[in-house]
């Protein structure tokens, strides 16, 4: 059988397979020839036979020009490789300075993971403020970091800190600047954390406040309770002022910071007494119209947070404090409540309290308590109708 794909008057050689080119076809496109072995024309042969001499004729030259093509390609591919991996490695190291850079901060931060943050001074909420600012910014003098050169308005009172922290200074058997600057400077981290907001205040700077507003409050009790002569207490209008201010949240020093200055003011009196022979005088003044209880000025035994802290522990009366109560009173309370549950809704919850005009004509009597416990210590008596 006479082999096919072999050309007329060429001898049988070695066949040459075809070798794919750049997208597939054969190394030298012009020369393959689909030969068609049934019908064995003579066209074929001869493009067949051209072909054959072609490669004998250009073999090596393609053959080098193709092992240069496939060497290019290996390179490129490499330097495809090495930059993916310079890339890869790149990336890597900026991510160890980035995990370095937020491992410093986690290290700064104070306390322990898994542990809640002391905070006991809060911001009031923006729309809760925004709606009566007067009732939750300082007016006269502003305490701790939040509204520290707020304003024009706070700045006459700045003046005022110096001028008690060198009166408090001259106090006999009184601590030396050093040492209250000392003792700043070592409640400094713990008193930071006492604001639920961070403060921007450098160290040095922050105890520097902690020192003059401390001082501030603790000479203005103490001039008080010695009834000492001083324009700020004198003039009434500016020390309702200073009261107010001294009772709002955003405005407020941890209690630790007072009570470490008060015991290097007075040589060490203690908590206590400060508590009870020095600020219930100031902030209890307007809770009570006779002799007070004493148990109503009985200093609390947890930690206190901060004066407001304290003044609302006064204000809640005492059984209100720690759950105590009669056997008895907790009958009448559970008669009188059974008794409200039995009436209408409208009849429970009226939507306007009636005036005193009003209950006095319907029989109410109004009393005073000889020694109430507390702002909000009102009772009614249902029996005798007296309020």
């Amino acid at each position: 059988m006479e082999p096919l794909l072999v050309p007329n008057n060429h001898s049988p050689g070695p066949v040459v397979a075809a070798t794919p080119g750049e997208h597939g076809g054969a190394a030298v496109d012009e020369s393959s020839t689909l030969v068609d072995a049934a019908s064995g024309t003579d066209e074929s042969h001869r493009a067949l036979a051209d072909a054959d001499v072609k490669m004998n004729d250009d073999g090596d030259v393609q053959g080098d020009e193709l092992s240069a093509s496939v060497q290019r390609r290996l390179d490129e591919s490499s330097a495809v490789e090495g930059e993916d991996e310079e890339e890869e490695i790149g990336d890597d190291a900026e991510a160890d300075d980035m995990a370095a850079r937020m491992g410093r901060r986690l290290a700064a931060l104070p306390g322990n993971a898994h542990e809640s943050e002391p905070f006991t001074i809060f911001r009031v909420a923006g729309p809760m403020r925004d709606r009566n600012r007067h009732l939750y910014e300082p007016q006269m003098i502003s305490i701790g970091p939040f509204h520290r050169g707020a304003g024009r308005h706070l700045a006459a009172m700045e003046e005022h800190k110096w001028r008690y922290l060198r009166d408090i200074l001259a106090r006999p058997g009184g601590a030396t600047l050093a040492s209250y600057a000392r003792a700043a400077r070592s409640m400094e981290a713990s008193a930071r954390r006492r604001y639920a907001e961070p403060v921007l205040l450098p160290a040095a700077e922050f105890a520097e406040m902690l020192l003059l507003d401390g001082c501030f409050l603790v000479e203005f009790f103490l001039k008080g309770q010695e009834s000492a002569e001083d324009a700020l207490i004198d003039a009434s209008w500016a020390m309702q002022n200073v009261y107010n201010d001294m009772l709002l949240l955003e405005n407020q020093l941890p209690f630790f910071v007072l009570e470490r200055f008060y015991d290097l003011a007075t040589g060490g009196l203690g908590r206590d007494y400060f508590v009870t022979n020095v600020l219930v005088n100031y902030l209890t003044v307007d809770m009570c119209v006779g002799p007070r209880d004493p148990e109503s000025t009985r200093p609390p035994d947890g930690e206190i947070h901060h004066l407001l802290h304290l003044y609302y522990y006064w204000f809640l009366p005492p059984e209100d404090r720690d759950g105590s109560g009669t056997g008895s009173k907790d009958k009448e309370d559970g008669e009188a409540l059974e008794e409200l549950m039995s009436t209408s809704a409208d009849e429970r919850m009226p939507w306007q309290l009636p005036p005193a005009s009003e209950l006095k004509d319907s029989g109410v009597t109004f009393r005073a308590k000889k020694s109430p416990r507390s702002m909000v210590d009102v009772t009614f008596d249902r029996r005798s109708g007296a309020l």
